[in-house]
């Protein structure tokens, strides 16, 4: 019996390579929000936020791992480039994990940066 425990549990981890680690291979600077769009909906992931620019500037709230415009106004700061649009989609990890996907768009409509965020 304790063996069939190991081979469920070590099927459950072979499967760990998932899917919100694959779109995030899948993403390249320079992608359209379309084509970005494209790839990550094609896993099954929506949308849960999309921000555009404030006319002062992204908040620095902070805090929250869900603080889009926070986390906006850090890569703004760091890439030292006007982020346009931001946008978020929750991502799971396999049976019990879950994440945050973070898009960074510049003017030009481009994708800029981009990153996983780990919850649990």
């Amino acid at each position: 019996m304790k063996y069939v425990a190991l081979l469920i549990a070590a099927a459950l981890c072979a499967s760990c390579v998932t899917n919100d680690f694959r779109v995030v291979d899948l993403l390249k600077p320079g992608m359209t929000q379309i084509e970005a769009f494209g790839v990550i909906t094609s896993f099954g992931f929506e949308r849960r936020a999309v921000v555009n620019r404030p006319v002062d500037g992204w908040a620095t709230t902070g805090g929250r791992y869900d603080d889009i415009q926070g986390r906006t106004s850090d890569v703004e700061q760091r890439l030292k480039q006007e982020i346009r649009v931001a946008e978020m989609y929750p991502v799971g990890h396999g049976l019990l994990g879950s994440g945050l996907l973070y898009l960074f768009y510049g003017q030009d409509g481009k994708l800029r940066e981009h990153y996983r965020y780990q919850i649990n």
